[in-house]
């Protein structure tokens, strides 16, 4: 009998995602961010994590405003 894969939490897939991140594995860990924030959408450090990695001006400001949003008193990202 095959077992069934575990799914993780979100704070271990966010683990996951800072990993790739900093293995400048960005696909991998954005797929990861964004798995995060459909299950967590007020997740900050998400939403932080996305900004560090986005690819352009317009996306990386997106995702300032939602850390904002969230948490007025974080620092810019």
């Amino acid at each position: 009998m095959a077992m069934a894969a575990a799914i993780p939490t979100t704070d271990e897939a966010l683990e996951f995602a800072v990993r790739s991140i900093r293995r400048a594995d960005v696909k991998t860990g954005k797929a990861a961010l964004r798995w995060v924030l459909k299950r967590e959408p007020t997740n900050v450090s998400a939403w932080l994590w996305l900004t560090r990695c986005a690819e352009d001006e317009l996306f990386k400001a997106r995702c300032e405003h939602q850390v904002m949003k969230l948490n007025p008193m974080a620092s810019r990202a």
